[in-house]
């Protein structure tokens, strides 16, 4: 089994858009740092290249490269 996740994560203008999306909606978003994320991974075995922003989660050699980072941590973890 494995379990795979996309989560977005502390930054300024996401967190602004969090707060916006929160007022409205009816499920909230939640922003989390990488040592949260990290904790839903104990016990699991993370797949190279672990918990990492998804825009360099295994890009294609032929992708552009993206300017900047992607406030979105993303990971793959198999269980042992």
């Amino acid at each position: 089994s494995y379990l795979v996740l996309m989560q977005p994560t502390g930054d300024e203008g996401l967190a602004v858009a969090a707060r916006r999306w929160n007022r409205i909606a009816r499920t909230p978003v939640y922003l989390r740092d990488r040592a949260a994320v990290a904790r839903w991974f104990t016990g699991l075995h993370l797949v190279a290249p672990g918990i990492v922003e998804l825009n360099l989660w295994r890009p294609a050699p032929d992708d552009p490269a993206c300017d900047g980072l992607m406030p979105l941590l993303g990971a793959v973890a198999r269980k042992p």
